[in-house]
């Protein structure tokens, strides 16, 4: 099972690239998944980034996000990745905000 989560499309390429590259790089997200999953999509313009899950680490904190690091938001976890991205392919979907859930990257991606 996929998470799949959307960056802002205005958000700089280079802090997604370290998405799996750097190990202290990681996701903060606003909620708690409510589903089970293995790996994560992450989907930056028309591209789609496939990235094994190391670990989340359950938080209730605020955080800066992005590569400005000017946003906050209220963490409720952080997703941290493997050092390795599986596929980087186009994204099938658009207009889409936020965190869904995938059983195939094919859903998402190609």
């Amino acid at each position: 099972m996929y998470l799949v989560r959307t960056i802002q499309k205005n958000e700089d390429a280079s802090w997604v690239d370290k998405l799996g590259v750097e190990l202290d790089y990681f996701i903060p997200l606003p909620c708690i998944p409510q589903k089970q999953f293995d790996r994560v999509i992450i989907i930056h313009n028309n591209r789609a980034i496939e990235l094994a899950l190391d670990r989340i680490e359950k938080v209730n904190q605020p955080d800066l996000v992005g590569s400005n690091s000017s946003i906050k938001i209220n963490s409720r976890v952080k997703i941290f990745f493997k050092k390795d991205v599986f596929r980087v392919g186009k994204s099938r979907i658009k207009g889409f905000t936020g965190i869904r859930y995938a059983k195939k990257w094919e859903e998402i991606a190609h």
